[in-house]
């Protein structure tokens, strides 16, 4: 199931991305607001503590792919972007439903050895809204609810000067310790191809 997802993101990509392209001195990717990403992944019996323990991870027969358009909107200080994120996503496995994310997204941007690989990481928090409440955070949790808080960590990696960019990240809902109900939740893992313009 893997392998054949991952030939439809990079085929959707191509489709909506163009062809990859060198970066003009006037195009250089630091001067870029916008950036579009496609993105797709697994979810996990796992809560976010454990993941930091590869051997821990326990798949489930579930996955997502989704779009997500983000723009820098503040950078209060060199190093530190604030953006604005949507994410339209499709689950399907154990679970057939359709789920839109809204978080704000702090992304630090300064790291020492970027003039070899450009790198970021970063940290993003909203609302999740699902289409039906999600049978696998059911399963899971005992019940759910259709909207939950929504949080994402990732890192992003890329050749400098690029437009393009990979990238890894943690796809989370939750009742953000019960703000949004009493129980429901899930944890999935994805991979991206993201582009700024």
């Amino acid at each position: 199931m893997g392998v054949r997802l991952f030939k439809h993101i990079a085929i959707a990509a191509t489709l909506l991305l163009g062809a990859p392209g060198a970066a003009s001195a006037d195009d250089a990717p630091e001067t870029r607001d916008w950036a579009v990403m496609v993105f797709a992944g697994q979810f996990v019996d796992n809560d976010f503590d454990e993941l930091i323990n590869p051997a821990a991870i326990e798949g489930e027969d579930a996955g997502l792919a989704g779009v997500a358009l983000s723009r820098k909107i503040a950078e209060p200080f060199e190093g530190l972007d604030i953006e604005l994120e949507g994410q339209i996503v499709r689950h399907f496995g154990d679970q057939d439903h359709w789920e839109v994310n809204a978080p704000v997204v702090a992304r630090w941007t300064a790291f020492p050895w970027d003039d070899a690989v450009d790198t970021s990481a970063a940290f993003g928090l909203g609302v999740s809204l699902a289409s039906e409440e999600p049978a696998l955070e059911r399963e899971i949790e005992g019940e759910t609810q259709r909207v939950l808080a929504y949080w994402t960590a990732e890192i992003e990696v890329g050749p400098p000067d690029s437009d393009w960019s990979v990238v890894g990240r943690v796809h989370h809902r939750s009742t953000a310790f019960g703000l949004f109900g009493d129980e429901g939740g899930s944890n999935a893992l994805a991979l991206g191809l993201r582009r700024r313009f």
